[in-house]
């Protein structure tokens, strides 16, 4: 990804679940008294960082840089190129039907849609490349999601905004089509609502 957002990797390199494994599995040393606890209690150290990187959600604003030329193509049979966005507040987020972190963050999503659409907001919700049409449908379907739904068929859309590693992963673009925010993970919505009405009271 661009040097400007880092994200990812550093969580990946510190919770690997491997790495955890190959940690508590590594005997003690018999002839050190010491070692047992000392090995415990780094053990217990790095589990306890692990938890507070996966809680905070990697949220990395810096200098706004210009949001890819894409072509959203919607579940209606819409296409919509991202020039279409300009002029309003969008939150781009990468998603998929077999993700249990993006089901739970999805009905906070709606209602901040319903909450700030009137005021200049809106979502393209895109579905990634390995994920089924019709369960994108249905679930869109059941959950009468408001906001624009495209799939990304081609994998196109991925790449552009540098390569989906995980989903949910979101990008917050302002009105000049520019990215203040790439979300890798939940956000925590109570400061994604405040950023929103912040930047919408500035456009405004």
């Amino acid at each position: 990804m661009h040097n400007q957002h880092h994200s990812v990797p550093l969580r990946k390199a510190l919770c690997n679940p491997a790495t955890m494994r190959s940690m508590q599995s590594t005997p003690d040393t018999p002839s050190s008294g010491a070692a047992r606890p000392q090995t415990r209690r780094w053990i217990w150290g790095f589990i306890a960082a692990c938890v507070a990187i996966a809680i905070v959600a990697v949220v990395l604003p810096s200098q706004p840089r210009a949001a890819p030329q894409v072509t959203f193509n919607t579940i209606d049979g819409e296409v919509i190129s991202s020039a279409q966005l300009h002029g309003r507040l969008t939150l781009v987020n990468f998603w998929a039907t077999t993700c249990s972190v993006c089901m739970q963050e999805m009905p906070h999503v709606v209602q901040m849609y319903r909450d700030f659409h009137e005021r200049g907001f809106d979502v393209m919700a895109v579905a990634m490349p390995y994920d089924r049409p019709d369960w994108v449908l249905d679930y869109r379907q059941r959950k009468a999601l408001p906001f624009k739904v495209a799939i990304d068929f081609d994998g196109k859309v991925n790449r552009a905004f540098g390569g989906i590693e995980a989903t949910p992963t979101s990008f917050l673009i302002d009105a000049q089509g520019k990215i203040v925010q790439r979300i890798v993970g939940a956000p925590n919505f109570a400061e994604l609502r405040k950023t929103i009405g912040a930047l919408l009271g500035a456009a405004g």
